[in-house]
Formats: C-alpha cells, sequence, structure tokens
C-alpha cells in the first residue's frame, strides 16, 4: 500500500479559551481552520466568517494528499 501525505503548514491561535487551527496548503492556495467546541449550541453561536466545508468531499485530506 503506498502512503499518501499531504504538504500543510499548521498555525495555531488562541481565541476566546479556544484552540483554532490553521492549515495552510500552499500547493492547493487553500487555507482551512479546524475549532473544538464543547456542544452543538456552542458551534452554532460562533460567529465566523468562514464556510463549513466538514462535508465537502474535495477538500478532505485524504482527497488533497498526492
Amino acid at each position: 500500500m503506498i502512503e499518501k501525505s499531504l504538504e500543510k503548514i499548521r498555525l495555531e491561535k488562541k481565541y476566546n479559551n479556544k484552540i483554532m487551527a490553521f492549515d495552510c496548503s500552499p500547493k492547493f492556495s487553500l487555507i482551512t481552520s479546524e475549532i473544538e467546541f464543547h456542544s452543538l449550541s456552542e458551534s452554532r453561536n460562533f460567529k465566523a466568517n468562514m464556510k463549513e466545508i466538514t462535508d465537502v468531499k474535495r477538500c478532505k485530506n485524504q482527497n488533497l494528499a498526492n
């Protein structure tokens, strides 16, 4: 089995007592962010000017890997 990898740079920023992780993938000019919430209601109350891509198959690491 050939193992695939995705070249990316991870940056972390503390924001409102949370750690936001930003993954920068230069090959695709793509920046994604990951935030862990304690509850679904907490995530729904989070205001951000970002698009939710959790279920977008073309944005998954396994599909972006070489």
